[in-house]
């Protein structure tokens, strides 16, 4: 799982991807998270999904947090 995770320069600069193949991968993030809230998010998650092409998104409403009712429904 990548809570609110920013990688800069792509996912492969943390992990090889291909690592990741077997592995479910999500992406969860607020909607107002201060810190994603200041690229282009849309293009970053399209990069991290072109990385890993099963990786599941989820959003809250929320900051740069752990969002106890969204983590809840991730166990």
């Amino acid at each position: 799982m990548i809570w609110a995770g920013f990688f800069g320069n792509g996912v492969a600069d943390v992990i090889d991807p291909n690592k990741l193949s077997s592995i479910p991968t999500t992406l969860v993030y607020g909607t107002q998270d201060e810190f994603l809230n200041k690229i282009d998010l849309h293009q970053y998650v399209t990069d991290i999904q072109y990385a890993i092409p099963h990786l599941k998104v989820i959003t809250f409403e929320g900051k740069h947090t752990v969002d106890k009712n969204t983590l809840l429904q991730l166990v």
